[in-house]
This record gives C-alpha cells, structure tokens and sequence, in this order.
C-alpha cells in the first residue's frame, strides 16, 4: 500500500491540534493549570522519585537501543532511506519540541502558584514517542526474511522483534506509559507536558512521512526488484 501524503499531512494538522488544544486549555486557563496541579499531586510520590528518575530515562535507552538494532538490519536488507527517514523524524522532534518549550510557548500564573515556568511539551516523552513510531514504521516498511513479494514486516524477519504487530504495539504503549508516568513521579513534568509530547511527535513522524514516504516506499521496491533477479516489469518464473 502506497503511503497517502495527504493523509500524513491531515493526522499531522490533526496532532499539531491537539497540541495547541492542550496548551490552551491546560495552560492559557486558570482551571486548566489548577486541574493539572491536582493531577500532578496525586500522580507524585516522594517516596518513588529515585525510581522514576532511573526509569524516565531508562525507558528512552531501551526504545533507543531497539530503534537502533531494527535500523542496522534494515540497512544491511538495503532499506536505507527507511532508515534515513526515521534518523530526520527524531531530528525533527528533537528540535520541535524544545522550540515549542523554551521558546514559543509562554506559562503565565494563573493559579497563583507563582510557577511561570513553561515546561510543556515534554521533550523527554516527545522523544520516547518517536522512538516508538520508528519501530512501528521499521516493522510496517521493512520485508520479512525469505521473501521477496511486498514490503509488509513479520514477526522473525528484517523487522521482527519475536511478536507479532499487536503484541508490538502494546508493548510500545505500556513503555510510553511508563515514561509518562516517570516523567512526572520525577518532578520533570505536568501530565499535560507528557500528553503535549505525544502529540508533537506524532505531528512530526507525520509531516517527514507525507514528504518522503513515496520515496522510501518506492526504494523498498526497487530493492525488492533488486534481490529477486528478475527486470522491472518481468513476469515471475512458472
């Protein structure tokens, strides 16, 4: 299947919503910041901070390390704009989301808590989800082992991880929802941050898959064609 650019580019306004949506009315509200204080204390656990502290980014290595691993097989299957194309999705989430933070957002105090402080999105979340939309899209683009026919990944082959796309998946959204969770147990983050880092991410896998997914698609293929020995165009052997 052949990736839509338009598409990509309506999930990326549609995720670039949510973000401004969170930040106005988690932010820009008196009741937004007081609801969120109230959900930061109850989530907060003194007891538990050295914990979430070596989990916060204990959570980002292991997503790392897997993204790394799947980008080294698929290089060596000759996926390499797949590769490139994850490599510039977590460049630009990297860069997105400390711009939002330090720079464009502002957090007046409207709690009165005297906290002026502008911590959202969080970028330590921002990155974790990319690291797992990389794995997701490292499996979905990438040819299982043996076989020349489509793109599509399986379970055990360039892009198998020993589950199946299910079982990927919810082991990527209990991972995200530990980062969340240790993001805010560590005094790093209000919960709105680690929801605003989500979205910013997901915005950017988007905007980078509407502007090259084709071409990775369409070098997938070629590759294909490559490895299997027959020309473009050739009908298969009886």
């Amino acid at each position: 299947m052949r990736p839509a650019p338009r598409l990509a580019l309506l999930r990326a306004l549609v995720w670039a919503g949510v973000v401004v949506g969170v930040y106005w009315s988690a932010v820009r509200t008196t009741s937004g910041q007081r609801f969120d204080d109230r959900l930061e204390e109850r989530l907060r656990d003194e007891t538990s901070v050295v914990v979430a502290q070596v989990v916060r980014p204990g959570v980002l290595v292991l997503l790392g390390l897997v993204v790394a691993g799947l980008c080294v097989v698929a290089w060596r299957a000759g996926r390499q704009r797949l590769v490139l194309v994850v490599g510039v999705a977590l460049l630009v989430t990297v860069v997105v989301s400390p711009l939002l933070r330090d720079v464009l957002l502002v957090r007046p105090d409207l709690a009165g808590d005297g906290d002026v402080r502008n911590s959202l999105p969080s970028t330590h979340m921002a990155f974790g989800t990319a690291l797992a939309l990389g794995v997701v899209r490292l499996r979905s683009c990438a040819p299982s082992r043996g076989t020349d026919r489509g793109v599509r990944g399986r379970p055990g082959g360039v892009a198998g991880l020993g589950l199946s796309d299910a079982g990927t998946r919810a082991a990527l959204a209990v991972a995200l929802v530990v980062e969340a969770v240790s993001n805010v147990m560590a005094f790093a983050h209000r919960p709105s941050d680690t929801v605003a880092g989500v979205a910013v991410a997901a915005a950017s896998w988007s905007v980078v898959w509407a502007a090259a997914g084709r071409w990775v698609v369409d070098g997938a293929a070629g590759t294909v064609v490559g490895t299997s020995g027959a020309a473009p165009g050739s009908r298969p052997a009886p």
